[in-house]
């Protein structure tokens, strides 16, 4: 699918994206409410190790303040400046993603992101 069959320097390295954009037209609003073969272990599947993290689920807005920039990448940005050596990268995208939950409008439109991914392994980034 994403084609990293033909780059063997990629296979079993995990391969990040992070999408900020739109990916449809409708708004999300407040919710007012109280509540194989012998060897085939040997290798991963062509589509493994890949972490794609989008600002919204299919077919939802985007949204952005004017002064701080889109909801999605700021406070990507903060926590892997903040907790890059600390947590692992399922830990950080649950904070932005709490985060940015935790946003709305001023007509409280809502958003939050979606990530999709098959890593095989806990990833965290080296300390130098």
């Amino acid at each position: 699918m994403y084609g990293f069959k033909q780059c063997k320097s990629l296979k079993e390295k995990p391969k990040l994206f992070f999408a900020q954009f739109c990916r449809g037209e409708m708004i999300d609003e407040v919710v007012r409410d109280s509540y194989a073969p012998r060897n085939v272990h040997r290798g991963n599947p062509s589509e493994a190790d890949i972490y794609l993290a989008y600002a919204t689920p299919p077919g939802y807005v985007s949204w952005r303040s004017k002064s701080k920039g889109t909801w999605f990448i700021s406070k990507l940005c903060y926590w892997l400046e903040n907790k890059a050596h600390d947590e692992d990268l399922d830990g950080i995208m649950k904070k932005v993603k709490h985060d940015v939950a935790k946003s709305y409008t001023s007509e409280y439109h809502k958003q939050v992101p979606c990530v999709s991914e098959t890593l095989t392994k806990k990833l965290r980034f080296l300390h130098n």
